[in-house]
């Protein structure tokens, strides 16, 4: 039995599918074939792919966090969180290392159910994850969806998480730079890093979390590390293979760990500085922080582009809280920044205009494209499509006419999709991603279904701007 299948046993058997999806050789390479197979099986798009820059066979294949629409492949979703192919390796030794843990339960404090004998409590801290690990004699430093630290950002509109990586080196590595010298370059970054990696073993995979002035969405860490802190935490040491922990000291910091679960849920209500806790159980692992926290991280996900949050409070489709609601709390002293005057009406335009006739106009058309090419039978259960019509159609489109046709015979099979399961489809069922190539694709092919109404056709324009801005 290969390592794969006694370490991997799903993403092996994954592996052994798609080299027989590969049995008459029509892919370029086994990339190609590994992104076909994953949409032939529905996999994609909650499971995803990314290459690594230059180096031709290793793939990133990561799973898209909490999904609620997984269960035809539960076991191999929970299985990639985070895994990196060597898709040129002999059959059976295709993984890499496995990056991330199973994904935990975020919970309030309260909900934390009864635990038996030995759960493990340690604090966890906002940041972002970097795993470090060696293959073939190189060393990468990635996170969970980026095969590169220096390809990730988030909270920062420019700064990546590499150049926050490498400002926190310095401060470890000073012998690594010249006198005077200021982190920034390339081969800065590559000395800084060379330094680090001295220090580590390249048969185990190592994950950090960053902390830093700049990368932060809730906590402000100034009273625990000082002013522009800027600290990297040791979380773990595992052997690539087995991911079996490996207990060693690299001399950096590590997470405090309490004795029980009730000494570090009193630490997480009395500390103003605790994020949250993590708590370890042979049953499951849960990361509980006070409700305050969770309500803020649901309420705002903190992307430095504040349209992108308002985008992502709209498909919340919560009526507790809107995108009104959103500029009042997390915007009100940039409220009129965010109102525009419309060339066509002269009129003022909220964001919540905005951004709701852009959602109902793609809802109307993608809703009124399915029905022209899809008809369907509540006997029989099943679909017949009009395969021409669907061919002269953007690639987008039809993406999104697939998977309401699958929803049609799984999850909607009652009655024919309605305007309402489109407009649901739209908000719960998609990535920011998917949403912004639709908005995209829509302000510029303005007359794509049909002539759009001046004032739609502005709103279009103004959110795909301000959503690839940094405003």
């Amino acid at each position: 039995m290969s390592a794969d299948q006694v370490y991997f046993p799903r993403i092996a058997e994954l592996m052994e599918n798609v080299k027989a999806h590969n049995a008459q050789g029509v892919f370029k390479n086994m990339e190609e074939c590994l992104n076909d197979y994953i949409r032939v099986k529905r996999y994609w798009p909650m499971v995803q792919t990314k290459k690594f820059f230059g180096k031709k066979g290793l793939m990133l294949l990561h799973n898209t966090y909490k999904r609620t629409d997984v269960e035809h492949f539960q076991e191999l979703y929970d299985e990639i969180r985070s895994v990196v192919l060597d898709m040129n390796a002999p059959d059976g030794h295709n993984v890499v290392v496995s990056l991330a843990d199973k994904i935990p339960e975020r919970i309030a404090v309260g909900q934390l159910p009864e635990l038996g004998e030995g759960a493990r409590c340690e604090m966890a801290y906002e940041g972002t994850m970097v795993y470090v690990y060696s293959h073939r004699d190189s060393w990468y430093f990635g996170t969970s969806t980026c095969p590169s630290v220096d390809g990730s950002k988030y909270f920062h509109p420019t700064k990546t998480h590499g150049m926050m990586l490498d400002e926190v080196l310095g401060k470890l590595y000073p012998e690594a730079l010249a006198e005077g010298e200021e982190v920034g370059t390339r081969e800065q970054s590559k000395r800084l890093r060379e330094a680090f990696t001295t220090h580590l073993n390249p048969d185990n995979s190592y994950g950090f979390i960053l902390i830093h002035h700049e990368n932060r969405h809730i906590m402000d860490y100034t009273p625990l590390f000082g002013e522009k802190y800027m600290e990297l935490l040791h979380i773990f040491t595992r052997d690539k293979q087995t991911k079996e922990a490996q207990e060693l000291d690299l001399g950096l910091r590590v997470p405090e760990t309490f004795a029980t679960p009730t000494e570090a849920l009193a630490r997480l209500e009395a500390d103003p500085m605790a994020y949250a806790v993590l708590v370890r159980t042979a049953g499951g692992t849960y990361k509980v922080s006070t409700q305050e926290i969770l309500q803020r991280e649901t309420e705002n996900i903190g992307n430095a582009n504040p349209w992108m949050n308002m985008l992502a409070t709209y498909m919340q489709n919560n009526p507790e809280h809107t995108v009104h609601r959103y500029v009042e709390k997390y915007l009100a002293d940039r409220r009129e920044e965010f109102s525009i005057t419309s060339s066509v009406t002269g009129r003022k335009m909220s964001p919540t205009f905005v951004i709701n006739t852009t959602m109902k106009y793609m809802r109307d058309c993608i809703y009124n494209l399915y029905h022209s090419t899809t008809t369907y039978s509540t006997t029989a259960r099943r679909y017949t499509m009009n395969l021409e019509a669907d061919k002269q159609l953007p690639p987008i489109l039809r993406f999104h006419l697939a998977q309401l046709r699958h929803i049609q015979i799984t999850t909607h099979h009652f009655a024919p999709i309605s305007i309402k399961a489109v407009y649901h489809y739209l908000c719960l069922h998609n990535t920011m991603k998917n949403i912004r190539l639709l908005i995209q694709f829509f302000s510029t092919n303005v007359d794509f279904h049909g002539a759009m109404d001046p004032v739609v056709g502005e709103c279009f324009t103004v959110l795909y701007s301000a959503l690839t801005g940094s405003s």
